[in-house]
């Protein structure tokens, strides 16, 4: 008889390989332009959603003992769909209301897996072979934008800002389990990970991967000998690091354009803030503009169509207001309290607390100005691994109890 656990794993593999490779059922490449499909994108997303409510239905979820940060986070969805509800025609937030609830089910249907550790292990070995057949696919073909003086690619997202954010994602819990199990297959995957990241020319996600390593590295260390040794070896491949880089790889050359231009991308990202903060009302700027509501504020203020926030933390200010960033904050403050003054109590691996610190932290961190969170698959890789990681922590506090 196939046991419970089997099906989750089978059903949660089948899932990320669908999710990951769904782009390319509406986006394609001409006259170096990105064409969207967006009937199909919300039929895909649709599909999913559907998956998952009929997956955790096969597996008859458990929705008991979910972590608290879950509710907060509920709470924020139901606060802005509120929001939304109220300010914004139906067309403007149903879209980032489902892409929520497929985050929500993508969470938990990871969450139901027995001991995860062997689980995530997988997960993060399948997602960084599937990413990195995507960067060959696009090489092979040719499948990339020139954008900003750079030849860059974005696989099945289609984005390469969003594509280099999954690659970070996966690419710090591949350097977790080489820290871990020092084997061949992470050494080889780790930087790889990190070459796709290059393909991409994405320099805040670059620049973000060049100092999250050496850190999880050297905060997971025992001793302070060991921290500072560390911190000296990063400090020198950090440099050199940014020196190759610079002078052979696509990111050297939209530097050297911004340097002698200006950089477009960052005075636009100013732009946006400046409108934003010199137009919004104290009403909107305390309650939000609620989900999907910014572009269209955006257009009423300006007569430019289709812009988005460019910017996570102004994308949270805008659409959930202080009250929505308060009790986001609520949920960061919680996250830090469970993985790390229970760490000990629970001993969780410190490599793991610091891996799914940089991962929840993220959007806030390494994302702050790619701003890929309206990418789906970029949420749907995170809310998998921490339901993986959320059920390792609860399978060690268990047996500790």
């Amino acid at each position: 008889m196939v046991s419970r656990e089997s099906i989750v794993n089978a059903l949660l593999y089948c899932f990320l390989i669908f999710v990951l490779f769904s782009g390319y059922l509406f986006i394609d490449y001409s006259d170096n332009r990105l064409n969207q499909n967006f009937t199909i994108r919300a039929m895909v997303l649709i599909g999913v959603f559907l998956y998952l409510v009929v997956s955790l239905a096969i597996v008859n979820a458990r929705l008991d003992k979910l972590p608290i940060e879950l509710y907060i986070f509920l709470a924020f969805f139901v606060y802005v769909v509120g929001v939304s509800i109220v300010s914004n025609a139906f067309l403007e937030y149903i879209s980032p209301v489902i892409r929520y609830l497929i985050y929500f089910l993508a969470f938990l249907l990871a969450y139901q897996a027995g001991r995860s550790y062997s689980l995530l292990r997988s997960t993060v070995l399948l997602v960084s072979i599937l990413m990195l057949i995507q960067c060959l696919l696009d090489i092979i073909l040719e499948r990339g934008l020139n954008i900003n003086n750079a030849w860059r690619i974005g696989g099945s997202v289609g984005s390469a800002i969003g594509f280099s954010a999954i690659l970070y994602i996966i690419l710090i819990f591949s350097f977790y389990f080489l820290i871990r199990e020092k084997t061949f297959q992470w050494m080889i995957l780790t930087p790889l990970l990190f070459l796709g990241i290059l393909l991409t020319a994405t320099r805040s996600v670059t620049f973000a991967s060049l100092v999250s390593l050496p850190v999880i590295y050297i905060m997971s260390r025992r001793n302070i000998q060991s921290k500072v040794f560390s911190l000296l070896v990063g400090s020198i491949l950090f440099f050199l690091s940014i020196y190759l880089i610079l002078q052979f790889s696509e990111i050297g050359s939209r530097v050297d354009v911004d340097s002698l231009d200006g950089d477009s991308s960052t005075l636009y990202r100013l732009y946006i803030f400046n409108t934003y903060f010199s137009n919004v009302s104290l009403f909107d700027l305390f309650f939000g503009l609620g989900l999907g509501g910014f572009p269209g504020w955006f257009e009423v203020v300006t007569g430019e169509s289709g812009i988005a926030p460019h910017s996570e933390l102004l994308w949270l200010i805008s659409e959930g207001g202080v009250i929505g960033v308060i009790l986001l904050s609520v949920a960061y403050f919680s996250f830090v309290v469970r993985f790390f003054l229970e760490s000990k109590a629970v001993k969780i691996d410190r490599e793991l607390a610091y891996t799914t610190l940089f991962l929840v932290f993220s959007p806030q961190l390494a994302f702050q100005l790619a701003n890929p969170l309206y990418f789906y698959q970029v949420n749907i890789v995170t809310a998998v691994l921490l339901g993986l990681v959320y059920r390792e922590y609860r399978y060690l506090k268990f047996r500790q109890g």
